[in-house]
């Protein structure tokens, strides 16, 4: 269960402020201050408020390690599931990155090849760019499933 009390009380060991953490995880201050008051992240989430806090911690050359289970009362996720989460997040990551360089490659192209060819690469570079958004999209559907049953 998550356990809002005890990400404030280590966040204030940490002698931080919401906004420092917000600042430090890449959340918004709002965000830290749900969390606080018992509002579950999900995992992806949790994931950057623990590299928040060890990035905190490591610069005041505090404590060693945050895990994210640290504010549940047990084992989040074993160590199996939290990598293929990982890998699952950079798939999304990295299909809605490639589906924008695409994008800007048609945009940037357009001045330099022939009608009839850029009328072909824009056509199969805009067809990649919406199979690889949809591959994303499915990815964080995937990822959503298992947040809400792991």
């Amino acid at each position: 269960m998550w356990n809002g009390t005890k990400l404030r009380r280590e966040r204030l060991n940490l002698g931080v402020t919401q906004a420092a953490l917000a600042v430090a995880a890449g959340v918004e201050q709002t965000q830290i201050s749900q969390w606080e008051r018992g509002t579950e992240p999900a995992w992806r989430m949790l994931m950057k408020l623990v590299e928040g806090f060890n990035a905190i911690a490591s610069k005041a050359g505090m404590r060693g390690e945050y895990r994210a289970d640290e504010f549940y009362g047990g084992e989040v996720m074993s160590d199996k599931e939290k990598r293929f989460m990982s890998a699952a997040i950079a798939v999304a990551e990295s299909a809605d990155a490639a589906a924008d360089a695409l994008d800007e490659f048609v945009d940037a192209g357009e001045a330099f090849a022939g009608e009839d060819l850029q009328a072909t690469v824009k056509l199969q570079a805009r067809y990649q760019a919406d199979m690889l958004r949809a591959s994303g999209v499915e990815m964080r559907g995937f990822i959503k499933k298992f947040e809400a049953n792991p």
